[in-house]
């Protein structure tokens, strides 16, 4: 994650017991988030360089194999749209709890949670390294199209901006961004893609992207059953 330079940094670490349905296939990043007892969802750009029996180490430390892997059908021939795959363990996941879809198409406006162990730094610096340590930022959606959530990197002292504001860094593609229900049930809305940063990667005013999760309920509907 990448964070404000007028935070404490402990204040973005996060404990991963809170995120056990979220993994990395290594220790400094790529994710995936398990949405059901044996399917995950990641991003395509991610799947793509993966193989059956591939690991991911889940935040409560399990360790889950993938025995199938499932890109959306659009996503090879239009490799920055339909950033989207699914992949299914090779047995019965225990002990923790999936993540559950966002179906509403309010998106707009809302807070997101984003959780990632990539790429570290300030809107300062753009990306400085990884320590492989599990962080949490907040920003909010300010733009929604039919495939994508767009978050904006608000500098300290801006209108908009958050007292945990962030966005994502190399290797937490796949990422979660999770926004809370009217029952407080934390959902998964979108899920880390890429930035418009025209050149300035990581840095306060670029644009982030997730893939909106609403709008792809059907095509993951028919593949997770």
């Amino acid at each position: 994650m990448i964070v404000r330079h007028d935070v404490p940094e402990e204040r973005y670490l996060a404990d991963p017991g809170r995120f056990a349905a979220v993994g990395a296939f290594s220790p400094d990043g790529d994710h995936a988030c398990l949405i059901n007892d044996r399917w995950l969802i990641t991003a395509a750009h991610v799947a793509v360089d993966l193989i059956t029996g591939a690991p991911i180490t889940m935040n409560d430390g399990q360790v889950l194999y993938v025995d199938r892997i499932v890109l959306h059908p659009e996503f090879l021939d239009e490799p920055t749209r339909h950033d989207l795959a699914l992949l299914r363990t090779n047995s019965i996941v225990s002990g923790i709890v999936p993540l559950t879809l966002y179906d509403s198409g309010d998106e707009r406006g809302r807070t997101a949670t984003l959780i990632g162990r990539g790429d570290f730094g300030t809107g300062l610096t753009g990306s400085i390294g990884n320590d492989r340590l599990l962080r949490i930022a907040m920003n909010r959606i300010t733009d929604v199209t039919e495939q994508w959530l767009k978050f904006r990197f608000d500098p300290p002292g801006s209108q908009d901006v958050l007292d945990l504001e962030g966005i994502s860094g190399d290797g937490d593609s796949g990422g979660p961004a999770l926004v809370r229900t009217g029952f407080n049930q934390c959902c998964l809305a979108g899920r880390s893609s890429w930035q418009a940063d025209h050149g300035q990667e990581g840095r306060y005013g670029v644009v982030e992207h997730y893939v909106r999760i609403s709008r792809y309920l059907d095509w993951i509907s028919s593949i997770v059953i």
